[in-house]
């Protein structure tokens, strides 16, 4: 959505300038997203879906980099092993982690999450805490919301409260 007035500016870049082609392009060259409710590909396997995020920049001289890097993030969220299962042989906080791997696979500069710790147990909860505070200590800019999770309301540097008015 643009912005009713104002300009966005990301790195310098006034983003709100950019046609809708552009836009998509910075979209997926900066930006990672992970929704409260992961929608992975049912019949790609967790190695799988997280390679998809990047399938629009892979050359096939590169691919080899990019499973590497995956299995690392695999590995860091708890998922080793995994990586041959299909979606529908996952937990929720599995699901929930894969789809954060795939918002990480690019390094983005923006990562945008939706409820991150929702529906987890407290321990993948914990790790995925870990791994946002991670994150942060590189420079990436996390914005999530979050409703329930007092330790991720914790972390954030700056924090917007939204209320619904009738």
């Amino acid at each position: 959505m643009k912005p009713y007035s104002g300009k966005i500016f990301i790195e310098g870049r006034d983003v709100t300038s950019l046609n809708e082609y552009q836009l998509n392009i910075y979209r997926q060259k900066y930006i990672g997203y992970s929704f409260q409710e992961p929608l992975l590909i049912p019949y790609l396997t967790v190695l799988e879906n997280i390679l998809i995020s990047i399938r629009p920049y892979l050359k096939q001289n590169i691919l080899e980099e990019y499973i590497v890097k995956a299995k690392n993030i695999i590995n860091r969220l708890g998922l080793g092993g995994l990586e041959k299962r299909f979606p529908n042989e996952l937990s929720t906080g599995e699901r929930k982690r894969v789809d954060l791997a795939r918002a990480l696979i690019r390094n983005p500069k923006i990562l945008i999450l939706d409820e991150p710790t929702a529906n987890v147990d407290e321990e993948t909860g914990t790790l995925i805490r870990n791994i946002l505070m991670e994150e942060m200590s590189k420079d990436t800019a996390i914005i999530y919301s979050v409703h329930w999770d007092q330790k991720l309301k914790g972390m954030a540097k700056k924090t917007i409260t939204m209320t619904k008015y009738v």
